[in-house]
This record gives C-alpha cells, structure tokens and sequence, in this order.
C-alpha cells in the first residue's frame, strides 16, 4: 500500500510559521467506502503508523539541509494527526524551476546542488540511523532563502 503525505498547510505556532502537513487519504478518510468498520480501522490505523513512522525519523534528524519536526499533534475531531514542521519559506524547487523557464545560474543551480548533496550525506553516513531518501526528486527539495 502507498501512502501519499502531501497535504501541506501554512500555520503558526506563537510566532513562527510552520508547515502542518497530513496524509492525503486520512483526510478524505471519511468519504472511503468499504465492506466493513473493521476493514475501515484498519486502513485507518495503518495510515496513522505510517505517519507516526515518518514523524519519528523526523524527530532524529537535526541538520541545516533537512527539515525540523517540531511535534505531532492529534485532532481527535477529524481522527488526523498532523506533523507540525519548518516551514521553508522559498517553497519547492520544482516550483522555482518552474517559474524560471530559462533555468538557473549556474552559481545559483550549484548552490542548491550543494545544499541537497550535503543533506543526503548527512542522512546516508551521518546520521544517528542511516536514512536511504527514497523520493530525492525537485518537488521534495525545500528552499529556505538562507
């Protein structure tokens, strides 16, 4: 089973933006249709553990070049959890790609190679457990504008 994490949402916690991100099938979770309420927990379930696994790598990873998990939090009204991460303020870079038709400069494209090399070498040999980034792809490479 594949599990899509992408609901991402701009927030605050006191006076810094966050991201709040959440599984895309938790939140239409009400809307599937089965057989049974027991099938239905058990979908449910094993989307939780899925991302409770993904805050739990989260919470061991402290690096420049990797997102910061500041904490889960349940919401017992939409039976959703959501990670409550660093919000990297210049967005994604598919988005600045995008945007930039004509491409990068090269000091700039170089720059963000730089950022991404490093943080997966801070995953794959650093790191307290050694992390295989499985979906290394533009649209999961944030920009903070540092």
């Amino acid at each position: 089973m594949v599990f899509f994490f992408s609901q991402v949402h701009r927030g605050k916690f006191d006076n810094i933006d966050v991201a709040i991100k959440s599984a895309k099938s938790l939140t239409s979770f009400g809307t599937i249709e089965h057989a049974g309420q027991s099938q239905d927990e058990e979908i449910y379930k094993t989307l939780i553990e899925g991302l409770l696994r993904e805050a739990r790598l989260f919470s061991i990873l402290t690096h420049r070049n990797i997102i910061q998990l500041f904490g889960v939090s349940p919401s017992p009204q939409s039976r959703n959890l959501y990670l409550v991460m660093e919000y990297a303020r210049g967005g994604a870079l598919s988005d600045v790609l995008q945007q930039r038709k004509s491409g990068l400069y090269p000091r700039v494209f170089i720059h963000y190679a730089m950022q991404i090399a490093d943080g997966m070498k801070y995953l794959h040999d650093e790191a307290s457990e050694h992390i295989i980034h499985r979906d290394l792809k533009c649209s999961n490479s944030k920009l903070s504008n540092t």
